[in-house]
This record gives structure tokens, C-alpha cells and sequence, in this order.
């Protein structure tokens, strides 16, 4: 199989009943990276690839959307005004494996 970019195996391999905070969807590698470096996040997100070729940054694996939800306290301020919101990891999969 090909190597999927950034955490895109890691976000396959969660369990698909975790729920994650979708945090933006973004089309450009450089954008993404001026994203998650402007607002200081680029070391505790993730990022997958969707099968649209669009990179999702999310935060996290939990077990109950009301624990992902919790979590959006640890992300900058300026992150939480983003509102990111609370997703499970089968919609996330079904975003990378769905053509």
C-alpha cells in the first residue's frame, strides 16, 4: 500500500468509535503549514489526507465526543474561536477511505 501522508494511518488506525475536534480543512501543504505554525499547534495536532486530496487538522482521540469536546480547553484561544468541532473517527475514516 502507499505511504498516506502526515497522521492519515494513525487517524485509520484509531478506533472508529473515538471521537476527535476537527480543527480546518485546508487545500495547500504550505497553507497547512503556516496554519499549524502561526497559531503554535503544529506539534500536538494531527493532520489526514481525504480521499478529495483536502488535509484536515484535528486534535486528539477520545473516547466520548463530551471528552473531545473538554479537550478543546487545551488548544491555543485563538484555536478555540475557530469553534472546532467534535467528530467521530468513522466519519473521519469514511472521509480518507470514500472516493
Amino acid at each position: 500500500p502507499q505511504a498516506r501522508p502526515f497522521q492519515t494511518q494513525w487517524a485509520l488506525d484509531q478506533n472508529s468509535g473515538n471521537y476527535t475536534l476537527q480543527i480546518s480543512i485546508i487545500s495547500e501543504p504550505q497553507l497547512l503549514r503556516s496554519f499549524r505554525n502561526d497559531y503554535g499547534i503544529a506539534a500536538n495536532t494531527q493532520v489526514y489526507q481525504r480521499a478529495d486530496q483536502r488535509y484536515v487538522v484535528i486534535f486528539g482521540s477520545y473516547a466520548s465526543i463530551e471528552q473531545a469536546r473538554a479537550a478543546a480547553t487545551q488548544l491555543p484561544t485563538d484555536v478555540q474561536q475557530m469553534e472546532p468541532w467534535a467528530k467521530s473517527f468513522a466519519s473521519v475514516q469514511n472521509d480518507i477511505t470514500s472516493q
